[in-house]
């Protein structure tokens, strides 16, 4: 058993840094609300964990794969399922948990690859940073096709909270005015090689219903000066919150970080068991369990981790978990089933800025049903942006399914004696057909290009690190977890804006969507705090992100 110490009191509690944490920090603490903002994992230090900040948002954005055999084989033997991802190498394999300390199972019959970075930024820190916006051709789908449920909000309504990320962080795209492809508040565009422009005069020659535009994204360098969160200014980029949502929230003087706080449950009051008391946390390197009481507790440490969270807050009063009075948390686990086709172009072209490329935004099952599988997938490429190589990836939407699950393992413990889960994830014969669909499309492309194709390879889930699902939001409380503004139907004072609000998975990057949805919720919190706001106080009151013990 742990020991239990309260070791602060604030107005919000928000569990994890990464890209809805660092919002959810940002938009509280510019609010004017005292902010404790627990990580599981360390704050790095730029200059001693990194070569080069530069070095790594390449790597990120690009996802180059460095040289394995020099990566110490111990590392390997701990990071066996981490290492299966495309930006893992010695350089950022200190991103990554390790899979010994933190273990999760699966059936046998269904391999999940959960890819996890229990670092101060999150998986931030390797996101390529592409952001375009869901239409209601995604929050809608239901009605469309009769497969699912439809969103409780639309395009119009989460329409302000998209401009606010994207004004923020500076989002390039091109417009395009498309129903299914909504704009965005652009700052620029990202310029396209010579190959990625004859792919788009070719494509839409011969496909005069697809359009191909430049991808919509975050540009990766680091800009932004961190005094606050570290001992010595450091240089993060912009695409990740370290660079840009948290120390937004740091300069406010109202924000603590606690790094290396591993987060084992929601606290519920006993006496008044429809509002949380705060979270209790684990010390990584003492084992010590301590207490964090606020007004509230934002939950953002990703899909399956905030789940696991709810479903290990059980009590007498909320049996099952909290929030589970549906018994649906936990279900609907999704993740994009892609498919990558690569080869080489016919000739290198000329570099061109940034590490980005093409986009073809979904052109199957737009206006009514014309395949054998029901939603569809979206494109992104690149061509000559390391040589002659080409590559394209489609990204396919997969159909929420009851079944897709995460359960609480209590026979498989982390290092921490924190139970860990058990994820139940497979394709349905849906999914099976679309890829089937998108392998031949991608191939088509590729001849229409005259490329030498040389490789074609299937993900299973997880490994495209896109999982959403498990604490869906919904109209009512009896097939939810969380209302409109992912507020806990059952324990209002809980909000979770992680992917695992998400009702279905669509087809694009879901992370804009994320940090839209924390924008928004954090709206609705502050309105609900209104009495609690301070005071500014000075810069930097607050000092460098703390280790977890008091």
């Amino acid at each position: 058993m742990h020991s239990t110490d309260d070791v602060s009191d604030c107005d919000v509690v928000v569990v994890g840094t990464g890209a809805t944490g660092g919002w959810a920090a940002k938009q509280l603490t510019e609010g004017g609300l005292q902010v404790v903002i627990l990580e599981a994992g360390h704050a790095f230090d730029l200059e001693a964990d990194f070569p080069s900040s530069v070095e790594l948002a390449a790597l990120a954005s690009a996802g180059t794969l460095a040289s394995r055999e020099r990566i110490d084989r111990r590392f390997l033997e701990r990071q066996f399922v981490q290492s299966r991802r495309g930006e893992y190498n010695e350089t950022t394999r200190r991103c990554f948990v390790d899979d010994v300390d933190n273990p999760y199972t699966t059936p046998d019959d269904q391999p999940f690859d959960w890819i996890r970075c229990r670092t101060l930024g999150g998986r931030t820190l390797l996101w390529g940073g592409l952001m375009p916006r869901w239409s209601d051709y995604e929050f809608k789908a239901a009605s469309r096709d009769g497969i699912g449920t439809d969103w409780p909000i639309g395009h119009d309504t989460l329409a302000p909270s998209y401009e606010v990320v994207e004004r923020f962080l500076g989002v390039r795209g091109e417009p395009e005015h498309l129903p299914h492809l909504p704009d965005g508040i652009f700052a620029s565009r990202f310029a396209l090689t010579e190959g990625e422009q004859e792919l788009k005069t070719r494509v839409e020659a011969r496909w005069p219903d697809r359009r191909v535009t430049s991808v919509r994204g975050v540009a990766a360098g680091p800009t932004e000066w961190l005094p606050y969160l570290y001992e010595h200014p450091r240089r993060w980029p912009t695409f990740t919150s370290v660079g840009s949502t948290l120390a937004a929230a740091a300069a406010t003087g109202r924000l603590v970080v606690r790094s290396g706080a591993i987060v084992s449950r929601v606290v519920i009051d006993e006496r008044n068991p429809d509002h949380a008391r705060g979270v209790s946390y684990v010390d990584h390197r003492t084992g010590r369990e301590h207490m964090v009481r606020a007004d509230a507790v934002v939950l953002c440490a990703s899909t399956i981790e905030s789940t696991r969270i709810l479903l290990h807050s059980a009590s007498p009063v909320h049996p099952r978990g909290v929030g589970n009075s549906s018994g649906v948390l936990g279900r609907y686990l999704m993740d994009h089933p892609a498919l990558v086709v690569a080869g080489a172009a016919p000739s290198a072209s000329a570099p061109v800025e940034g590490v980005h490329g093409i986009l073809i935004p979904k052109f199957r099952n737009l206006e009514q049903r014309e395949s054998n599988f029901v939603r569809g997938y979206g494109v992104f490429g690149s061509v000559g942006r390391a040589g002659p190589m080409a590559l394209l990836c489609a990204m396919c939407e997969m159909l929420p399914r009851v079944d897709n699950h995460v359960e609480l393992d209590r026979l498989t413990r982390d290092a921490w004696g924190i139970p860990s889960v058990r994820i139940c994830c497979s394709y349905s014969d849906n999914e099976r057909r679309m890829l089937e669909d998108a392998r031949q499309e991608l191939l088509a492309i590729a001849a229409t290009c005259g490329w030498t194709v040389e490789a074609s390879v299937p993900t299973r889930p997880g490994w495209f690190v896109h999982d959403v699902g498990t604490a869906r939001m919904g109209c009512t409380p009896s097939d939810s977890v969380l209302n409109e503004w992912c507020q806990c139907w059952d324990v209002p004072n809980i909000y979770v804006t992680d992917g695992a609000c998400f009702v279905s998975s669509g087809w694009q990057n879901p992370t804009l969507t994320m940090m839209a949805l924390t924008v928004r919720a954090c709206e609705h919190l502050l309105a609900a705090l209104q009495p609690r706001r301070h005071e500014p106080t000075a810069h930097g009151a607050v000092g460098r992100s703390s280790a977890a013990a008091p």
